[in-house]
């Protein structure tokens, strides 16, 4: 299957994406911004927001930065008119990206050590709901200086670094690993990329209801989605092009619900229970929940109600309304085809157009974690 680097190298491929609303060129893709749908009110001054999301991560890898780094670039291309927010997807599960949870070190022989943040057993929480430890950051924080104390270079300018960003690195209070990755990745986004963009966590936007009109839409053409995003996705598997998503059960629900007792991340399935639909979730532990939707399956009172919900793979669909474009990585470019296509077809929303920018290749002589690269210059 053709991947999001093989279709930006390739003018028929180019010409798809484009189809599809995926700009590889900054210069089309600033052209067809737009006032956002839907103005928020948290909204920055710029008429034309856009936004990067991604799981906060307090060590971000190179794939992350150059999609922040292009977002800057169009923001500096276009003062005054374009701005940039960062959507942290504080409600996905931890397991959802290694990155996320660990800080990564190359050492002069070229190991890789993998340094993680969080606590064993905690892979299936979202990153809102994990605390992280202490001591054990304390513990990372004496093996990075115990790895720069090794290292080749300006070894002083390095420690004083560390000294600098210790307190980020290693607080002395218990925190969310959403707020922790936000604190420390966003000091070090500072300090990489010059300006730090607006950072926007997706429980925020959950718990203020921002995300209800556009998961209502969904919600109430539910089946007509199901089958427009199948088609989609068969579509362009058969033009030999990866999507980066499957095909959509029967009982799908675009929504999670993370469990009170154990903190479990679980997907909510719909089952008619007597005359009406439920969303619901069933834990490894046995504890099972389900929330009304009402007759035709798109009351979600009881859900909003109980909170601990998060959206899933439709976020961008979700936020669409709020921004003027999106800048996408190699995974969320390819399934925003099939999201976008899906909007088209059946919510009858105008999807904001999507740009992709080129990410460069690893580079094996260059720390691919952005403390790394921090701290050795």
């Amino acid at each position: 299957m053709r991947t999001l680097p093989d279709l930006l190298a390739d003018a028929a491929g180019r010409e798809l994406l484009l189809e599809s609303g995926i700009h590889g060129d900054p210069a089309t893709f600033l052209a067809a911004l737009a006032t956002p749908a839907r103005r928020a009110d948290d909204a920055a001054d710029a008429p034309c927001p856009i936004h990067v999301h991604q799981q906060p991560s307090p060590d971000y890898r190179r794939s992350v930065v150059a999609k922040l780094a292009a977002a800057e670039s169009l923001r500096r291309d276009r003062p005054g008119c374009v701005s940039v927010t960062f959507v942290l997807i504080d409600t996905d599960r931890a397991a959802s990206s290694k990155a996320a949870t660990r800080i990564t070190w190359r050492d002069a022989n070229g190991h890789r050590r993998m340094l993680k943040v969080t606590p064993a057993g905690t892979d299936a929480l979202e990153f809102r709901h994990l605390l992280v430890e202490p001591p054990r950051l304390a513990r990372i924080a004496a093996m990075l200086e115990a790895h720069v104390r090794q290292s080749p270079g300006d070894r002083a300018a390095a420690l004083a670094r560390l000294d600098l960003v210790r307190p980020l690195l290693a607080p002395a209070e218990p925190m969310t690993l959403g707020r922790y990755a936000a604190t420390l990745g966003g000091f070090l986004l500072d300090a990489h990329l010059g300006a730090r963009p607006r950072p926007l966590m997706v429980s925020g936007l959950a718990d203020a209801g921002a995300l209800g009109p556009a998961l209502s839409a969904i919600m109430a053409a539910l089946d007509a989605f199901v089958a427009a995003f199948n088609a989609r996705v068969a579509a362009l598997q058969a033009a030999d092009v990866a999507t980066a998503v499957a095909a959509l059960p029967d009982d799908y629900l675009p929504l999670f619900y993370s469990c009170p007792v154990d903190g479990a991340r679980l997907r909510l399935r719909r089952r008619r229970i007597g005359g009406d639909l439920h969303a619901v979730a069933e834990s490894r532990a046995g504890r099972r929940y389900a929330f009304p939707l009402g007759d035709r399956g798109t009351s979600l009172d009881a859900l909003f109600a109980a909170g601990r919900w998060s959206p899933d793979v439709t976020l961008p669909i979700l936020l669409n309304d709020r921004f003027s474009g999106m800048v996408a990585g190699r995974s969320s470019a390819l399934y925003c085809m099939v999201l976008g296509a899906t909007m088209r077809t059946v919510l009858t929303m105008k999807p904001i157009p999507v740009f992709a920018p080129a990410i460069p290749p690893a580079d094996a002589a260059r720390p691919d974690g952005l403390l790394q690269a921090w701290l050795t210059g």
